[in-house]
């Protein structure tokens, strides 16, 4: 009854045969047009065309958004490091020439260190000064902090020389510690043994009068945020310098206090308030001094890899 009939529909489809009815399922075989075919592929094409467009158009946009905040954060970076020459003259400006060539052109065999930041190079400047060289990526958002380290003058943290940018380049100079980080002494089968008591309290001692100075500072309330051995450098007779001042946040007093939804910080030694609420505090150094504590006196990770996955021990237990 249905063959032949018409059937009002947004196409008007003519139905011209009917196939069969099978448990209230309806099969039409619907001859198409050789014509209809082709508006068929035409209008696929185009809608196809389309989405690409819309795509690509989605792209640019964002690829110039994002080359607007770089130029922005680039401007803000020259801002604040020439703010802080002038109220500091002995933060020098560094020109690009002589970070290239200090570091042999950013070559590999020079790179120290590396992180979300950027990338650390070993960098010999031309009056043979042997310095560190930070030279951020275009995603770092980080580097405010760490030119506020340039306040905290104290024999227990790293200490920040100067400064270069050329064109999107954002580079900051450090003072060189030869003896590298803790984690790659601490944890050595060979190196490890040679750290005594006496030394590994020096350490211990190094840091807390470093996070004391930062945490007690009449300028600003300065909270590191990631305390853990790889943060912590060693000099020629071992003294700890606190670095790497990318996770750090300045408090209001001694007692602020903050909430935020990015959360910066290495699993282990981070505070639980702050990995599970975002709420920060100069409490959240002194619970990631505790751990690092700890790890330093056992000479043992506070963390394991295990079959299941990472598992997080008592360190102290495991000496």
């Amino acid at each position: 009854m249905i063959a032949g009939s018409r059937l009002q529909s947004v196409c008007r489809v003519w139905l011209q045969a009917v196939q069969a009815f099978r448990q209230g399922w309806v099969h039409f075989d619907l001859p198409i047009k050789e014509s209809t075919q082709t508006r068929v592929v035409e209008f696929t094409e185009i809608s196809v065309q389309g989405a690409i467009a819309k795509v690509g158009k989605q792209l640019l946009e964002e690829k110039v958004h994002f080359e607007e905040q770089k130029t922005k954060d680039v401007e803000e970076f020259v801002k604040l490091c020439t703010c802080t020459q002038e109220s500091y003259p002995g933060f020098k400006k560094y020109d690009l020439f002589q970070i290239v060539d200090g570091t042999e052109n950013f070559s590999e065999k020079r790179i120290v260190g590396s992180g979300g930041f950027g990338t650390v190079y070993k960098g010999e400047l031309s009056d043979g000064t042997i310095v560190a060289i930070k030279r951020f990526d275009e995603h770092a958002t980080d580097f405010n902090s760490e030119v506020q380290l340039l306040r905290l003058q104290h024999c227990n943290i790293v200490k920040l020389l100067g400064w270069c940018v050329h064109g999107k380049e954002r580079i900051l100079v450090y003072e060189f510690i030869h003896n590298g980080s803790l984690d790659f002494i601490i944890f050595d089968k060979t190196k490890g043994p040679l750290l005594t008591w006496y030394k590994r309290f020096g350490i211990i001692k190094g840091l807390a009068d470093g996070l004391v100075y930062m945490h007690k500072h009449p300028l600003l309330w300065m909270m590191h945020g990631d305390m853990k051995p790889d943060n912590v450098l060693l000099d020629h007779d071992m003294n700890p310098k606190i670095a790497d001042f990318g996770s750090a946040r300045t408090l209001s007093s001694e007692a602020g206090q903050g909430q935020t939804s990015r959360v910066v910080g290495t699993r282990g030694y981070i505070a639980p308030e702050y990995a599970s609420r975002g709420l920060y505090s100069l409490k959240i150094d002194v619970f990631s001094f505790g751990v690092l504590a700890l790890v330093i006196i056992s000479g043992r990770k506070n963390a394991i890899l295990q079959q299941k996955g990472m598992a997080y021990v008592e360190c102290w237990k495991a000496a």
